[in-house]
């Protein structure tokens, strides 16, 4: 798992958005957020992940998944939520990796 080198936003209908930290990751079927309130297991969520690129745009991805985990994180003050993407095409993933990682 690797974390990001852009900055990238969590953004979901009941908040401004939570910048993720540097151990927000993306791969495969899903990944690893950080929200500042606790999510319920199996929930559907439906969230945007704005990601910085290269030249300075922000590129916004609508997604939805579903939390497979979510417990609190002291070191970063936020809750880790894993997610499962529900109906996410590959190309999409992959835009977000090569977005996250470079």
């Amino acid at each position: 798992m690797g974390g990001v080198d852009r900055a990238v936003v969590f953004h979901n209908d009941d908040d401004q958005g939570v910048p993720q930290p540097t151990s927000f990751c993306c791969r495969g079927e899903g990944a690893q957020l950080y929200h500042r309130h606790a999510l319920p297991l199996y929930e559907r969520v439906e969230f945007t992940l704005e990601c910085g690129c290269e030249n300075g745009d922000l590129e916004k991805i609508m997604c939805t998944s579903m939390v497979v985990q979510c417990r609190f994180e002291p070191s970063h003050n936020l809750y880790q939520i894993e997610v499962q993407f529900l109906d996410l095409p590959e190309s999409v993933r992959n835009r977000i990796e090569g977005l996250i990682t470079g």
